[in-house]
């Protein structure tokens, strides 16, 4: 079986990002990759590793951010849509 590869034109389109943080991505070693010659090469399946690992971790986050409950100054006050009455006593 022979793994397909992709280079940072075909990574970058995959991921949805510009090639130039691809490039980033593999110079820091968060992107598996192997610059053979003058060339970036990555294995599809790297890529893909590297996309849901992104998912997990950012779905992580989004679920362990809990927001604390609404102060009173920060709830909504009711809005009058007329006029007020003045009440006599």
């Amino acid at each position: 079986m022979i793994a397909q590869t992709m280079g940072i034109q075909d990574a970058a389109s995959y991921l949805r990002i510009h090639a130039n943080s691809v490039l980033k991505l593999a110079q820091t070693g968060e992107l598996r990759g192997a610059k053979i010659g003058k060339e970036w090469v990555f294995l599809a399946s790297d890529v893909e590793r590297y996309l849901g690992a992104q998912v997990e971790k950012q779905t992580s986050d989004r679920r362990g951010a809990t927001m604390p409950p609404p102060q009173a100054e920060d709830r909504p006050r009711a809005v009058s849509r007329g006029r007020r009455r003045k009440h006599i006593l």
